[in-house]
């Protein structure tokens, strides 16, 4: 686990360490950010759309509709982690092929989520040949979402992984390989993996946050172990020369 210096500063080992790097298989995790920051992004609630029934009773109506407003409400911030407007990135982790992996963990930082994104940024920055980034729907979750939260906290992002509309070379999305252009094929990482005999998840993502809090040991463990899945299932995919 990278734990910075005092008063949060960067790490130039680390740093270089990466930079010398071809290929780093990346993985992010997030956790939603305070209610107080995200509840005015609460769609409205239109009462006139929940369906009643044959209820009569007007008691059972109002009460059928006010659950229905705080299931609305629920569901919001129970998905407010997969959002980029209403989540924060709260680890990142990083593993150059075949080496062993170093993470960014917000909560080590007094920055939090600002230091592990320039952090984040440092160690990928492109001196020469840019290394390629490889994630499992990082194109649709990990990078847009790190992109997008360096765009808010006006950190410029790595634009090398962009090219115009699209991601670049640099970006080898594994979801994307395993469709081979049929965005209807599904499968996540833990089925994939499953499938060709090389490991499962030992988790489930949407936990990460909290478990963070209570034994960030376990929560670095599971996050190394989808690096590891990653990493895998990168050389399954992905002729290697």
């Amino acid at each position: 686990m990278i734990t910075p210096k005092p008063g949060g500063a960067r790490i130039p080992d680390i740093t270089r360490k990466f930079k010398m790097k071809k290929t780093i298989i990346v993985d992010i995790e997030t956790g939603p950010l305070p209610q107080e920051q995200i509840l005015h992004l609460i769609p409205e609630f239109k009462p006139e759309d929940v369906k009643t029934g044959n209820l009569k009773d007007p008691a059972k109506i109002e009460e059928k509709i006010a659950a229905a407003c705080a299931a609305h409400r629920e569901s919001f911030i129970r998905d407010a982690a997969l959002d980029a407007l209403t989540c924060k990135i709260v680890a990142i982790g990083m593993k150059p092929l075949n080496e062993e992996p170093a993470f960014l963990v917000g909560q080590e930082f007094p920055e939090g989520e600002i230091a592990i994104l320039t952090q984040f940024n440092e160690m990928i920055r492109v001196d020469s040949t840019p290394a390629t980034i490889v994630t499992f729907n990082g194109n649709t979750f990990d990078l847009s979402v790190i992109f997008r939260r360096c765009l808010i906290h006006n950190i410029q992002p790595p634009r090398h992984l962009r090219s115009g509309r699209y991601w670049s070379a640099f970006s080898c999305d594994l979801r994307e390989e395993w469709q081979l252009g049929d965005k209807k094929t599904k499968g996540s990482l833990d089925s994939i993996c499953q499938a060709m005999g090389i490991g499962r998840k030992s988790g489930n993502g949407k936990d990460f946050a909290a478990l963070l809090k209570t034994d960030p040991y376990a929560a670095i463990a599971y996050l190394r172990n989808d690096l590891v899945l990653t990493e895998a299932l990168y050389k399954r995919l992905v002729p290697q020369y």
